[in-house]
């Protein structure tokens, strides 16, 4: 398929490039490109006489999933958020009593346990990491394992595909990223429910949104 390009765009490049060019002349001789076929770009600067092949890296699915600063944010804010609805339930006898809160955060836990584990690279025991917390010990139990995917999003190389047994298509890979990422948005859904479900037993929810943490200074 043949690229066009409009005048307004080329000339959007042209400018570009020249400033770039101005701000960092050795930047402007760079230039990176993909290799056919294969999920690697390669950067490149053009010499006087030669071309210089500098280091090619990995494309990963998901670029998001692979930026440990937005994923680190996102993690801290789950703990964060986790540690708002627990003293909600604390100060109403009823939500921490209410069968369905309790299973979905049991759910949460086990979500985060397996998902943590499997970007670790390491085999999880799904009897162990699914069997149910006493509501007693949930609460401590769901912020070591906040803890746990924040020092693995720190540790583990988060391109590295993690092979897995089952997909919609059976077998397949992921990026360490894309897990700790599920595992944080998989919290978020199950979250908002237990939100729903406070407000069905007349309490209204803590307001626990990203940008209201980001506005209390990321606490």
């Amino acid at each position: 398929m043949e690229v066009r390009w409009s005048m307004p765009s080329a000339e959007d490049l042209e400018r570009i490039c020249g400033r770039v060019e101005r701000d960092s002349p050795e930047a402007a001789r760079q230039r990176e490109s993909i290799l056919s076929g294969l999920p690697y770009i390669v950067v490149y600067r053009v010499g006087d006489e030669a071309v210089e092949v500098g280091r090619g890296r990995r494309l990963i699915m998901g670029s998001t999933a692979t930026n440990a600063e937005l994923l680190q944010d996102l993690a801290r804010h789950q703990t964060w958020a986790d540690g708002a609805h627990w003293k909600a339930l604390h100060e109403n006898s009823q939500l921490l009593e209410d069968p369905e809160i309790q299973k979905r955060l049991n759910h949460i836990l086990s979500a985060l346990r397996m998902l943590t584990t499997l970007a670790r690279g390491e085999t999880p025991d799904p009897a162990r990491m699914t069997a149910a917390e006493p509501i007693d010990q949930l609460e401590a139990a769901m912020e070591r394992a906040n803890g746990e995917i924040i020092e693995t999003i720190e540790n583990v190389d988060l391109g590295k595909m993690i092979p897995l047994p089952r997909g919609p298509q059976g077998p397949w890979e992921a990026p360490a990223g894309v897990l700790l990422l599920q595992a944080i948005t998989h919290g978020q859904h199950h979250r908002g429910q237990n939100a729903s479900r406070m407000r069905q037993l007349g309490v209204t929810p803590p307001m626990t949104d990203f940008v209201i943490w980001f506005a209390l200074g990321r606490p």
